[in-house]
């Protein structure tokens, strides 16, 4: 699941590469082997003065088991080595790519349209953005007229049978019990029919959900 693995001693590293050499690395240094315990028990287990247990024949005086040893260790092993030879080649392939990102923020900013600053991740301005949702939030809903059209045909209907409850109400307090009564049937017809846009909106988070993803680690 992971290429790499850092283990810290008191924050010092002691040990940052490929988790499936990490046990192997240790028990080269003297640590005990221990089959039974998983590779995370193990690795900080070496680290735990109550945990860690030595080789036959080694103890803590010929094995680093000091943060500032472990990490000294560490310095000099292959795996240093590897993986700092491992941070050149992704520096020189950055520096490589470079002109690719510089090409495409370029493209981005010549794709900007007029009133957007320069600073922003966005190629559209706020109202073109409010436009732009707003022509697509008519298009989502013209892809179920039926659901559509039973709605305003339903809120049409209730607004007459409604609206016709208010002919001839008193206007003293004898009328205000039914009045309220009218109000709130109304308020509650309306509440009840937007229910119907519950699974539509169920599926828009459904597959805007990479997005979100996308918008939280700031990949836009």
């Amino acid at each position: 699941m992971f290429d790499k693995v850092l283990i810290l001693d008191q924050g010092r590293q002691v040990y940052y590469g490929p988790p499936s050499q990490a046990r192997a690395y240790l028990e080269h240094l003297g640590y005990k082997a221990l089959p039974r315990q998983s590779t995370a028990d193990y690795l900080t287990g070496c680290t735990d003065p109550n945990e860690r247990q030595f080789a036959p024949g080694r103890s803590a005086n010929d094995t680093p088991s000091s943060p500032q040893a472990l990490e000294s260790a560490f310095l000099g092993s292959p795996t240093y080595r590897s993986v700092q030879d491992s941070l050149e080649k992704y520096k020189g392939l950055v520096e490589h790519d470079k002109a690719d990102q510089e090409a495409f923020r370029a493209a981005v900013a010549a794709d900007k349209k007029k009133g957007v600053s320069k600073k922003s991740p966005y190629t559209l301005g706020f109202t073109g953005q409010v436009r732009a949702l707003t022509v697509r939030q008519f298009q989502t809903k013209m892809q179920d007229k039926f659901q559509l059209f039973t709605s305003f045909g339903l809120s049409t209907i209730l607004g007459v049978v409604i609206g016709c409850s208010f002919i001839d109400l008193p206007l003293t307090s004898g009328g205000a019990f039914t009045r309220g009564s009218v109000i709130f049937m109304a308020l509650l017809t309306t509440c009840l029919d937007a229910f119907g846009e519950v699974r539509l909106s169920l599926v828009i988070m459904i597959t805007a959900e990479c997005i979100f993803d996308h918008y939280s680690f700031r990949l836009r």
